[in-house]
């Protein structure tokens, strides 16, 4: 179901700044008491959890509340371009207009956009104040974590970083940016030439790479001759250097985790086996007798090495260990030794990772064949061939989803929220919600459903939005052209 929902577009100019966050679940459905409502001429308000009007439908675009305050877009009038403001729950403007904005998780703080300068800052809703003018070009951060300003002093650009684990914006350090600057998962790195040696002469690598922390502003040099990032989702860096060994300079390949060294081989034995787009970053290395080791990398580190070589199985990379599959899929690993039933023995054919679009966790579903041997009336054995479907949740658990999402099926696994499943009747294209054991939570009567956070879900019945609970219980009648329930 699509969203009319509007958030701010931290456009920035340079790599791999902003790492995108989960959803995270409010306090409930009726965030503050009230949930954002679209009408039948496409305008948004609030109701109560009764579903009456509390805030009129005069906007084009809104968010939930959160802390108080929720982002509200004015519908354009002739050539005037929509505005951006931020309400309280009576409706009344806590600060604004605004190009655009958005709130951070928890709603302390609003990432804003000047309307008229088009600048950057951010607004302190607590304080009902500025922590941080808008004086900005640029603002990219990953909740939580960090936040990275970039501005222009005597024509000159800048990077500043603030600290956000504490709650509070603790400034960190301030980076000139230069073209040869890359940024990456909370990391910059910044080269500068290699000074000469003690003797005049100049260095085996020519080159220092500067690895900054965004959050503790450290940072860590490498000698080096090159550097590059190995991937898009995940702060992992290549360096490229020089390294003396038995009368020889070897040019070695080295792996960081953000500033942690994890891994170093001749350059010449390392092939990257995944493109950086991949959320699971896998490596080969070979030794002097020919053999090869595999290595399978996350933002902490090795997560798997073996020699045996992953392959891809429908949309994850997988190996075997005896009757364990070892996963990776979405920069994490999952082991997962799949019932035998009957058979003697079961193998995986596809394995696709589930987000739980509410949660943000993923589950693998897992198609798999199983052999047995049957004898028949003439005393005959006879091979039998059996199809499973599983769903593996992110903490390990195994269930048996073939009931509900297999050929045999009327239905097909549509969905994840929250632990619960969103069944597809193929016959009707009607949806209902399952349990994970396959007991059923909702008969197939919507056209769809989502999750909605704390145990709530949005449901369409015809074109009318409503919510319901895990239970199934009707929280809101479906009677609104939309709803939104979740910061988007």
């Amino acid at each position: 179901m699509k969203k009319k929902l509007t958030i701010i577009a931290l456009v920035l100019l340079f790599v791999a700044l902003v790492g995108a966050a989960a959803c995270t679940p409010d306090e409930g459905v009726f965030s503050e008491g009230l949930v954002a409502v679209r009408d039948e001429y496409g305008y948004w308000g609030y109701v109560n959890s009764s579903g009456k009007s509390v805030i009129a439908n005069n906007y084009a675009s809104v968010t939930p509340f959160e802390n108080g305050v929720a982002v509200v877009y004015t519908i354009p009038e002739y050539e005037e371009n929509s505005r951006c403001f931020l309400i309280d729950t009576k409706g009344d403007i806590v600060a604004g207009p605004f190009e655009n904005a958005a709130l951070s998780e928890g709603g302390r703080y609003a990432y804003v956009c000047n309307a008229d300068t088009g600048l950057y800052g951010v607004y302190d809703v607590d304080a009902r104040a500025y922590e941080k003018e808008c004086v900005y070009s640029a603002i990219g951060y990953e909740e939580g974590k960090y936040c990275a300003f970039g501005y222009v002093a005597q024509d000159k650009p800048y990077l500043e970083f603030y600290d956000l684990t504490g709650g509070t914006f603790r400034h960190t350090l301030t980076l000139p940016y230069e073209g040869d600057m890359f940024l990456l998962k909370g990391y910059a790195c910044v080269s500068s030439p290699a000074p000469s040696n003690g003797d005049g002469s100049k260095p085996l690598n020519d080159t220092i790479f500067s690895v900054y922390s965004a959050i503790s502003g450290e940072k860590e040099d490498f000698a080096g001759a090159a550097v590059d990032y190995i991937s898009e989702n995940a702060p992992l860096i290549a360096l490229e250097s020089y390294v003396s060994s038995g009368g020889e300079d070897v040019l070695t390949y080295t792996v960081l985790a953000g500033q942690k060294q994890i891994l170093s081989a001749p350059k010449e034995d390392v092939t990257v086996l995944t493109d950086k787009e991949e959320r699971d970053i896998l490596l080969a290395v070979s030794d002097e007798e020919g053999g090869m080791t595999y290595y399978a990398l996350s933002s902490d580190g090795v997560m798997w090495s073996g020699s045996e070589k992953p392959e891809l199985m429908g949309g994850s990379y997988y190996v075997r260990e005896g009757e364990e599959y070892v996963f990776f899929i979405g920069g994490r690993m999952m082991r997962v030794n799949l019932p035998h039933g009957q058979a003697e023995s079961i193998s995986a054919s596809t394995a696709y990772g589930v987000l739980d679009n509410v949660t943000g966790e993923i589950y693998l579903k897992i198609t798999a064949s199983a052999e047995r041997t049957e004898t028949n009336e003439f005393g005959e054995e006879i091979s039998t061939w059996d199809t499973f479907r599983y769903l593996v949740s992110p903490s390990g658990e195994i269930y048996d989803i073939t009931s509900m999402d297999s050929a045999d099926s009327p239905y097909s696994l549509s969905s994840v929220h929250e632990g619960k499943l969103v069944l597809q009747n193929t016959d009707n294209n009607r949806f209902a919600l399952y349990n994970l054991d396959g007991s059923a939570v909702t008969d197939f009567i919507y056209s769809d459903i989502e999750g909605a956070g704390s145990g709530y879900y949005e449901v369409v019945l015809g074109r009318a939005h409503g919510i319901i609970d895990s239970e199934g219980k009707e929280v809101l009648a479906p009677a609104f052209a939309d709803i939104v329930t979740r910061m988007l």
